[in-house]
């Protein structure tokens, strides 16, 4: 085993000189010859010593003259091989001295070296080790190497054989000698063999020879020896090789692995083991992993924290963790650093608690006297020196408050670290958007104990965030900022931050106008109403806004285009002010068309209030003519309804022209609550003729679903102005525009109306009408209207008509029955 360890000083090994191999080989033959000559007459094993001189005069160069082999011709190769074959293959003895005797003739057949060391080895299998048929057969193999010496199955075969009898030098050199032997491009299932019988070896400094020679051959089988290493423990030569398959930019890894999986590999190595490794700069090479693979931070981090929590420096690690939660930039990274950090000191907290409670244990386990002795030595040696000695309990006192100190730090410092994970995860999420308007809020909010930490963090945010990349609503930032200052009664810093907040370009112009509002609430809280209102006028005044800046085109938002400062001012105007200033404010949104319908009808309330009933018409009439619909329906009801309330009849002209400018211009789902009033209105203040004439109109116009209800309106109505003979027309224009679903229930009433008039033929013509829609084979229809029918042609009808009725009927049932039919063959 020593000799294996050593490297051989043979240069040409493993991918030596081939083309002396044949020459080296004859040498090495004639001295085992002169060496078996010399110890020819030496006491040996008489078994192992005939074997040898059998082998030695069975390979005696063939004699021309010899007519023992019974081969007629002995330079044919296939009379030697049907020979051994004609022989039995349970006779290895003679079978054996028939492939001597053929290979003393063709030394260099492949077939008969083959065969035959496959029979040997064969043979040698049925005894044990240490048998001496074994050295005979490696002395076979090593005959025949002598002849196929570029043969690597021979090579091959001759390798294992070898490990089997467990020769760890002699293996080696065969297979050192495989390598020397055959051309490199056969080379590579000798080293596969070579590889996994060092790895099956318990010889660790062999293994790492042969491994180290192999990577020099197949540099990508570099992961395969660093394996090796960390598995014999060997970390900081495995590190270095890492670094040489990371620094080979044409390495291609045999497991698949990625560079990203070597970086991993490597920094897990480090952190693991950093006492062992000692050849490369540890902290720097994770640092560049951190910097190469920025999802993998969190990881890293820890990583290199466990380098310096495995050597004992704590207080490093614990920087390294500071560190590392001020530079990451993602919650996840966070996650991943905070609870390696929070488990570290949870740790370092129960070593420290078990600590103490042995220390305690021990303590208390000494023995008593002689403390006694000891603290009664101290004593007397302390009066000596200072005159006085120093009380027992003081000093035990003294002790216990340093160890009470102790804990008390160490869990402190957890409980800290604990305290502070809002801020750490605050911090992190804005280092990933400056602009997140909600984690400053929250960050601010956090930091409201301290007055100092609370306005710093309320700055920091004002300034750092860009208004147009802002992540939420701005304006909610800095009204929190004033707000923050008033609560403290400091309201005049809480004007300089609400007129800073002016002049900040908002994404959209409703946060401006929060602002607005907002400085004007924060007044009327304090009851400085003028204040108020002042703020407020300003803000409708600005028409324009000056440039950000003299290369920046854009331009802040006006805050007079807001609908929101516009209405909050009017409101409190409307308590505060006056009238005219109110109409003033009311009239410059209508003009600057800021208006919404809920204004106009404020501003029509506001109006009528005070006496300006033209004034509002006005407003009505103009604000019609700029809302489309339906945004104008509500505008139009209260025109309408105002109108006709002050004014009744007088106006009756005007009234038609409304209205029939709102039937003109209204959508058909909404036309019929303006026919109704009109309708009304002409029954109440103008002509009965007119409001029929409107419900006729409206059964041109309402929507389907719609026509019955204003058929029925319409009957009644005409009914209770003109009677029941003028309702005919109103029927007829029903069976017209109704569907034949709906057309039954006004087709009943019809013929109910003209059987009361007398006119019965009538009826009978209305009642044959709705037969056609009219199935006797269903119950309800049997019901509703042919047992009606029937009744009356039993009261009003004759023989003659009866009979026509049944012919309907009958006639009526065949083409419905027929229809079902037809229906039934199409599917």
């Amino acid at each position: 085993q020593a000799e294996d360890g050593i490297r051989d000083s043979v240069a040409s090994r493993g991918l030596g000189d081939v083309y002396k191999r044949q020459d080296l080989m004859f040498e090495k033959g004639q001295k085992k010859r002169a060496a078996a000559e010399s110890s020819e007459n030496a006491p040996e094993d008489s078994k192992n010593d005939k074997a040898r001189v059998d082998l030695k005069e069975i390979f005696k160069a063939p004699d021309g003259n010899m007519t023992d082999t019974g081969i007629n011709n002995p330079w044919n190769f296939r009379n030697w091989w049907n020979a051994i074959q004609a022989e039995d293959v349970g006779n290895y003895r003679g079978r054996s001295k028939l492939y001597y005797q053929a290979l003393q003739y063709l030394p260099g057949s492949y077939k008969l070296w083959y065969h035959f060391l496959k029979e040997s080895r064969k043979n040698a299998k049925q005894y044990s080790l240490d048998d001496p048929r074994y050295n005979i057969v490696n002395e076979l193999h090593e005959k025949a190497l002598t002849f196929m010496t570029k043969m690597p199955v021979i090579w091959h075969k001759y390798t294992r054989f070898l490990s089997r009898q467990k020769f760890i030098t002699k293996t080696r050199r065969a297979f050192d000698d495989s390598l020397t032997a055959l051309p490199a491009t056969q080379h590579e299932k000798i080293w596969k063999a070579y590889v996994e019988w060092c790895m099956s070896i318990n010889s660790p400094s062999v293994s790492k020879h042969v491994l180290q020679r192999y990577i020099v051959y197949n540099p990508d089988a570099r992961e395969e020896y660093v394996s090796f290493l960390i598995d014999n423990e060997e970390y900081d030569e495995a590190s270095l090789e890492l670094i040489k398959i990371i620094d080979d930019e044409e390495y291609s890894s045999q497991k698949g692995n990625t560079k990203h999986d070597i970086w991993m590999n490597l920094c897990n190595l480090i952190s693991k083991y950093p006492s062992e490794i000692i050849s490369i700069d540890c902290e720097a090479v994770i640092r560049h992993a951190i910097k190469l693979y920025t999802d993998e931070v969190g990881n890293l981090w820890v990583s290199l924290a466990e380098y310096y929590i495995r050597q004992g420096y704590f207080e490093k690690a614990r920087n390294i963790f500071e560190e590392a939660i001020e530079s990451i930039n993602t919650t996840r990274d966070f996650g991943v650093i905070f609870n390696a950090y929070s488990k570290f000191e949870e740790q370092i907290v129960t070593n420290t608690l078990a600590n103490l409670e042995k220390k305690e244990a021990q303590e208390e386990d000494e023995e008593e006297e002689l403390e006694q002795q000891i603290d009664k030595l101290v004593s007397i040696t302390l009066e000596k020196i200072n005159g006085s000695a120093p009380k027992e309990e003081e000093m035990q006192d003294k002790k216990t408050k340093m160890i009470e100190k102790d804990s008390d730090f160490i869990v402190y410092r957890i409980d800290n670290l604990l305290e502070r994970r809002p801020f750490l995860l605050s911090h992190v999420i804005l280092r990933q958007n400056p602009n997140n308007v909600y984690e400053w809020m929250n960050l601010a909010q956090l930091c409201e104990f301290d007055e100092f930490l609370a306005l710093r963090t309320y700055t920091e945010a004002v300034l750092q965030i860009d208004p147009q990349n802002a992540y939420g609503k701005l304006n909610k930032l800095w009204m929190r900022f004033a707000q923050f200052y008033e609560e403290r009664n400091d309201l005049e810093n809480a004007n300089q931050i609400y007129f800073k907040a002016t002049a900040v370009n908002f994404k959209t112009i409703d946060e401006l106008s929060n602002i607005w509002c907002a400085w004007a609430e924060m007044h009327i809280r304090h009851h400085n109403y003028d204040s108020a209102r002042a703020i407020l006028k300003e803000a409708t005044s600005r028409r324009t806004a000056p440039k950000v800046s003299k290369d920046d085109s854009s331009r802040i938002l006006c805050p007079a285009l807001s609908y929101n400062v516009w209405a909050f001012y009017i409101d409190i105007e409307t308590k505060f002010g006056t009238f005219q200033n109110v109409k003033a404010l009311y009239q410059k949104m209508v003009d600057m068309q800021l208006a919404t319908p809920q204004t106009i009808l404020n501003y029509g309330a506001l109006l009528e209030k005070a006496g300006y009933y033209e004034d509002s018409f006005r407003m009505y009439e103009k604000a019609i003519n700029n809302f489309p619909w339906p945004h104008v329906y509500d505008i139009w009801v209260m025109y309408l309804s105002k109108f006709t309330e002050r004014y009744g009849g007088k106006k009756l002209e005007r009234v038609r022209d409304m209205f029939e400018n709102v039937i003109k211009a209204c959508p058909q789902e909404k036309v019929k609550f303006f026919y109704y009033i009109y309708a009304d209105i002409e029954e109440n203040f103008g002509l009965h003729n007119r409001a029929i004439d409107v419900y006729d109109r409206a059964l041109r116009q309402v929507n389907k679903e719609d026509v019955m209800e204003v058929l029925k309106i319409a009957i009644a109505k005409t009914s209770k102005f003109f009677g029941l003979a003028k309702t005919r027309k109103i029927f007829e224009k029903a069976f017209e525009v109704l569907p034949p679903g709906d057309l039954l229930e006004i087709g009943m009433k019809y013929s109910k109306m003209e059987r009361k008039i007398g006119e019965i033929d009538r009826a009978r013509a209305v009642y044959m009408h709705l037969s056609q829609f009219c199935n006797p084979s269903q119950p309800d229809m049997e019901e509703k209207f042919w047992k009606i029918w029937e009744r009356f042609e039993e009261l009003h009808g004759s023989e003659e008509t009866f009979k026509d009725f049944l012919k309907i009927k009958r006639s009526v049932s065949v083409k419905y029955s027929a229809q079902a039919v037809s229906y039934t063959h199409l599917r």
